[in-house]
């Protein structure tokens, strides 16, 4: 979710309304110092926020935004004001200066209000188990402590896993471009098993893995699934003996 800053038409003030700008400013400069703050003290556990909370956060300062790139044109035409006094000219300055404070902290606070938009309580809750025990065993997650320990829990009274780790998935991903690799290069099933050899004390731990998740891996990714049938094949050659010539 990305909010752009709006731009209205805006209404230019006389120059005799610079030190109520001036005031305003400095106590919006507060506010977003302090907003900032609350976000950085939960950048470890936004699912404290909620959708709404994150919402009002991205439109308040997208507002922000947009309302000092429009004091700052104001600024602007203050200064082209010929009969400003030099009191006048030097508040126009620091009025610039706080205005561009406010900026930089609106884009830290955007910044940070769209990343924990992703990691809601809101989001969590939308998931179902297995997508939120994957992306918390791959670090995608972001899961209160109580939650954390129930789902930790029932992965470990399940049969089957029904998520890979971030380890599993990068062998399955290594498999597939070993063989993609072997294919395109016209090499045969041989070559691409002595790519594997060293691979297949982790190629083990998949046979842990439900068959319906390995199955979406699959169809993601030919050269796994080319993998894993060599290899199938191969296991069931042995079981049926088929080798024993050559042993």
């Amino acid at each position: 979710m990305m909010l752009m800053p709006t731009y209205k038409d805006p209404q230019w003030q006389g120059i005799e309304m610079l030190p109520v700008v001036y005031d305003i400013r400095i106590q919006d400069l507060q506010l977003a110092q302090d907003q900032l703050k609350n976000l950085e003290a939960v950048k470890n556990k936004p699912y404290v926020l909620d959708d709404h909370a994150v919402e009002g956060v991205l439109g308040t300062y997208s507002q922000k935004i947009s309302q000092s790139l429009m004091l700052h044109e104001q600024c602007q035409r203050w200064r082209n004001q010929s009969y400003l006094s030099e009191q006048q000219k030097e508040r126009i300055q620091l009025l610039e200066q706080r205005l561009a404070d406010i900026q930089k902290c609106s884009h830290k606070i955007m910044f940070l209000a769209e990343h924990f938009y992703k990691h809601t309580i809101d989001k969590v809750l939308e998931k179902d188990t297995d997508d939120l025990i994957r992306d918390m065993l791959t670090g995608n997650a972001y899961v209160p402590k109580e939650l954390k320990d129930t789902l930790l829990e029932s992965v470990q009274t399940q049969p089957k896993k029904r998520i890979v780790s971030a380890q599993q998935e990068a062998l399955i991903k290594r498999m597939h471009h070993k063989a993609i690799a072997v294919k395109e290069r016209g090499g045969s099933e041989a070559e691409l098993l002595r790519e594997l050899q060293d691979e297949l004390q982790i190629i083990k731990t998949l046979v842990e893995v439900d068959e319906d998740v390995l199955s979406e891996y699959f169809d993601c990714y030919s050269g796994f699934y080319d993998s894993m049938a060599l290899l199938t094949k191969i296991c069931l050659g042995l079981e049926m003996g088929a080798f024993e010539d050559m042993l």
